[in-house]
Formats: C-alpha cells, structure tokens, sequence
C-alpha cells in the first residue's frame, strides 16, 4: 500500500503539468516579417488596396546578416564600386498580374542560374528576366544595371491572393528560388490567414 502512496502523487502531479502551447512559435519558424516590418507598415488579410489598413501597407526589410543565416550562401554584403553593399531583403506586397509569357527565341540564358532569361528590350540597361516554368518562358521580374559592373532585379512572386515584391542583387540571383520559398514560408508563418 506504501508504494501507491507515493506513485500515487506522481500520477498527480504529472496529470497537473501544463500542457505545450502549440500556438508558441518554434525555433526555426520564427515571424521574421513582423520583426523587421518597417515603422506605420501593419499587415492586414483585407486585399482591398483602397482601403486604408491594407496589403498594400506592409513592407519588411529582412537585414542582410539575418539573410545569410537563414540562405546557405546568399551574400550579405556585394562589392558595389569602392565599397560594400548590405543585401537586405525588401518586401512589399501588391496586387498580383496576369502572367507574361514570352517566346523562347526571345530568352537569352544568363550565367546566374540556368532557369531564368534575359529578355531584351529597347534599352541595354534596363530588362525583363523570365523564368523557364512548364516549358514556357514567363515574365519573372526587371532587372537593371546599376554603372558598377552588375546588376539588381526586382521580382514580382505571386502568393495566394497576392503579390511579394523584392529586390535581389545579381550576387544572389542563383538563390532565386531559395529566397522565393524563404519568402513563402514567412508569409505562412506569419500571415496564416492569407
């Protein structure tokens, strides 16, 4: 009977202990988004842009060295002329367009990452990029040269009902589609009702 005694407390304590928050974020999984949103910029799930509390609202600017810990191999910081740029990552979000689709004649492979294509323009410094995807050539983003021996894109990433705008410098484009899924896996974390 003494032995039921004491295990009998320890079935009750155990019975006691709190149960884990699964709301509680994870390490790994943390809101980065809302870390690094910039000052007045809030996120709401309303996707009207007229409205004053909107999608349209939220800008984030992911700082160069958290980059280069969550991206093996993204570069925080580029040669830009004499000295050296940090590569934050700039968010902003808008309204989704209709896909472009371009003729394959028209792409020319670039050396930054076999999947995606210059498509030249009216001007030598300024163009479209198209990404290769199901076979077709699709608008992904504009690129510029920026008079220092490379060059900057801003992408256009579609994301359920609406669009993530960024900037990657031509030192990272080969990690396109790691930043893409970086950028979709915090708007799922934090924005889940999107």
């Amino acid at each position: 009977m003494k032995r039921i005694r004491v295990f009998l407390p320890v079935l009750i304590l155990s019975g006691c202990a709190p149960t884990p928050d699964q709301s509680i974020e994870t390490e790994g999984t943390a809101c980065l988004l809302e870390q690094h949103k910039l000052p007045g910029h809030e996120l709401s799930a309303d996707n009207n842009f007229d409205a004053e509390d909107n999608l349209a609202n939220l800008s984030a600017e992911v700082p160069a060295e958290v980059m280069a810990a969550e991206i093996p191999g993204y570069r925080s910081h580029v040669a830009i002329g004499s000295g050296k740029q940090p590569q934050f990552l700039y968010l902003t979000l808008s309204t989704p367009y209709e896909a472009i689709q371009f003729d394959d004649a028209e792409g020319q492979p670039i050396p930054e990452h076999d999947n995606l294509f210059r498509i030249p323009g009216e001007s030598q410094y300024h163009w479209d990029l198209a990404e290769k995807e199901r076979g077709n050539l699709v608008l992904w983003g504009a690129c510029s040269d920026n008079f220092q021996g490379s060059f900057d894109c801003m992408a256009h990433l579609p994301y359920k009902q609406i669009a993530i705008n960024f900037e990657v410098h031509q030192a990272n484009l080969h990690l396109y589609k790691e930043i893409e899924d970086f950028i979709q896996s915090q708007m799922a974390v934090c924005h889940p009702e999107l």
